[in-house]
């Protein structure tokens, strides 16, 4: 009985162990205040254009731009709580009060329209 209690444990701290060290993304972006940029058209066109390689990227946005296709991909599966919360919120924002810019970026990032279809639902 012992034993048994021993494997059970031990499996248990082996999968949490797991779960925790799983690859995450870097928090290059997770100090950026999101506020700020959504309120701010000119820091907001900067990062877009950026996504869009339409203009310089500054640090943030290059890291952003590197990861966004597998983010998507994979539904930010390695995404930390705080960079997914920053990623429905800047979602939201964009769908709403910027319905252009979101446009172009699904046409670059999802030009098969499976993320839009995600976001219905």
């Amino acid at each position: 009985m012992a034993k048994a209690l021993l494997a059970v444990t031990v499996t248990i701290v082996v999968a949490v162990a797991a779960t925790l060290a799983q690859e995450t993304y870097k928090a290059t972006w997770d100090d950026i205040d999101l506020d700020k940029v959504l309120a701010n058209d000119r820091l907001l066109k900067a990062y877009v254009d950026c996504l869009l390689d339409r203009g310089a990227c500054p640090p943030e946005g290059a890291a952003l731009k590197r990861i966004l296709p597998e983010a998507l991909k994979t539904d930010c599966a390695k995404c930390t709580l705080k960079q997914l919360q920053g990623a429905i919120k800047v979602v939201k924002f964009m769908v709403e009060k910027k319905p252009d810019l979101w446009g172009e970026i699904l046409s670059k990032y999802d030009p098969d329209g499976i993320l839009s279809k995600k976001f219905q639902q």
